[in-house]
């Protein structure tokens, strides 16, 4: 099933083009990433899917119903966590549901399960300033999914942590992904990154995305306990090389 649908996508500012023609569909449940180099369009692409921009052209449908600058049909989380240090994280994770009318206590005991759910269990009472970095992009996540279940874009969520972390919440997150039956685009450098974490990857690459581009990644074979040490993982990832160099 299509849930979003990104159609003829163009972006100028004055006369520097920064898309041009861009086309892809995500299907529900799906992890897709978005690869490129830096200036190439993505967090631009990003910000127009989150209706926070409009496009010089083209069109954004969510669900079958356009979404052009208009905000807050999808869930956006920059690569900072953003919490509010003054707010416990048990405020911090509940305020999607308190700014959507949900009465505070009721908005504190969800957020207080869904943190229990996910393997953050004591922590709802705490400060920002008291969690690792790991923990703290834990609980923006989950704030995130709180803001709307449909569509989560993460802009490198990930790459301010060390490489042991990075491993741990990637499978904190696939873990989720799976439970919550989310669909999520996501930005990133990190080729190996994509591999583990995408369904499929985009190129983006001379502000152009296409379709026919995607590079699907076989779960068959991601679930193999070794995948990250096989032939196939190598291959994903010369391929990637060159599509992203020629």
């Amino acid at each position: 099933m299509t849930i979003l649908e990104v159609k003829d996508i163009s972006q100028h500012f004055s006369e520097k083009k920064v898309l041009e023609h861009v086309n892809f569909t995500v299907q529900k449940n799906e992890i897709v990433s978005i690869l490129g180099p830096s200036g190439a369009g993505k967090s631009t692409l990003f910000n127009i899917i989150a209706g926070l921009l409009q496009p010089s052209s083209g069109d954004i449908l969510l669900n079958g119903q356009s979404i052009i600058k208009s905000p807050g049909h999808v869930s956006y989380m920059l690569q900072k966590d953003l919490l509010l240090p003054y707010k416990t994280v048990g405020v911090n994770v509940a305020l999607p549901l308190i700014l959507k009318g949900v009465p505070k206590k009721e908005a504190l005991v969800q957020a207080s399960e869904l943190l229990d759910q996910f393997g953050l269990h004591g922590i709802s009472q705490t400060y920002p300033n008291e969690l690792s970095g790991g923990m703290r992009q834990r609980v923006a996540l989950l704030r995130t999914y709180l803001f709307s279940s449909e569509l989560i874009l993460l802009d490198e969520p990930f790459s301010a942590l060390d490489t042991f972390t990075k491993d741990e919440i990637h499978e904190w997150y696939l873990n989720i992904h799976r439970k919550l039956n989310l669909t999520t685009i996501f930005i990133t450098h990190d080729i190996e990154e994509a591999i583990k974490l995408s369904d499929r990857i985009y190129i983006l690459k001379d502000h152009v995305l296409n379709e026919a581009d995607s590079i699907v990644i076989s779960k068959e074979k991601k679930d193999l306990e070794e995948f990250l040490l096989s032939t196939e993982y190598l291959d994903y990832k010369r391929l990637i090389m060159y599509c992203l160099n020629h």
